[in-house]
């Protein structure tokens, strides 16, 4: 099945501590976390096109973990 794309907008009101450790989970996370938690390599793609997208709107907002 083919779904078709839609923007979604999200508004995240977060702790220094929260929002620095979400950037370094994302920053670290690779295929190996995504495809344990999924049920199938389809479903660990788009998990990780997610937290990528996630990664990049918090560079894109001045905040970019070293």
């Amino acid at each position: 099945e083919v779904m078709q794309p839609f923007l979604i907008a999200l508004v995240l009101t977060l702790q220094v501590p929260a929002h620095d450790a979400g950037a370094q989970f994302l920053k670290r996370a690779g295929w190996d976390h995504y495809r344990v938690l999924a049920s199938t390599d389809n479903e660990a793609y788009a998990m990780q096109v997610f937290a990528e997208r996630l990664r990049q709107a918090l560079v894109d907002s001045g905040y970019a973990p070293r």
